[in-house]
């Protein structure tokens, strides 16, 4: 906490929670990582998760949090692998790495901009406003929360799209042709 930035350089599991407070960054650097409990970004004003280099995994078995104020950014464009969810309430930096999320059904909240997304075997929920520019691909299945708005502006062929809760709205917004899933929509 307080003013404190500091990076990994070897391989790191976290076994319990990782907490980055406000006015602090932690940059994932060039080596495993691994958080077996939650990651909490920011106390509401600022804090900031960085993705700073392209080798070594980077898996959250967890819930992701970003709070108000805080940043995750992983503009390096590292694939990570999620396993609790993300809730995203601050500024949410995906770049193009492919985000995996597997192992345990999962729940998308706040608003993202996420270029790839691969479920794998599990189902992600979105509640809130889910853009996937480039694939949304898997094994697995995204259902729309009631409410909730997804953009998909590449290609969908995850094994199974759920929108039919109440409210929910699915546009196929890319600059080219797109093939739109045979399934039902609450709003198209």
């Amino acid at each position: 906490s307080g003013t404190a930035t500091t990076a990994t350089t070897s391989d790191l599991t976290i076994r319990g929670n990782l907490i980055i407070g406000n006015g602090t960054t932690f940059s994932a650097g060039a080596s495993t990582l691994t958080v077996s409990g939650t990651t909490t970004v920011g106390a509401g004003t600022s804090g900031n998760l960085t993705i700073s280099s392209l080798t070594g995994p980077k898996t959250f078995i967890g819930l992701v949090t970003v709070n108000s104020g805080a940043t995750w950014d992983n503009s390096i464009n590292r694939a990570v692998t999620f396993r609790g969810g993300i809730t995203n309430n601050g500024t949410f930096t995906a770049g193009t790495g492919g985000y995996t999320f597997d192992t345990n059904a999962q729940t998308l909240g706040g608003t993202f901009s996420i270029p790839n997304i691969i479920v794998t075997g599990v189902t992600l929920t979105n509640n809130d406003t889910l853009t996937v520019g480039t694939t949304l691909t898997g094994t697995g299945g995204l259902t729309q929360a009631a409410g909730s708005t997804l953009n998909i502006g590449g290609t969908s062929d995850i094994t199974t799209l759920t929108a039919v809760s109440t409210g929910n709205t699915v546009n196929y917004n890319g600059t080219g042709s797109q093939t739109v899933r045979a399934v039902n929509y609450y709003n198209l």
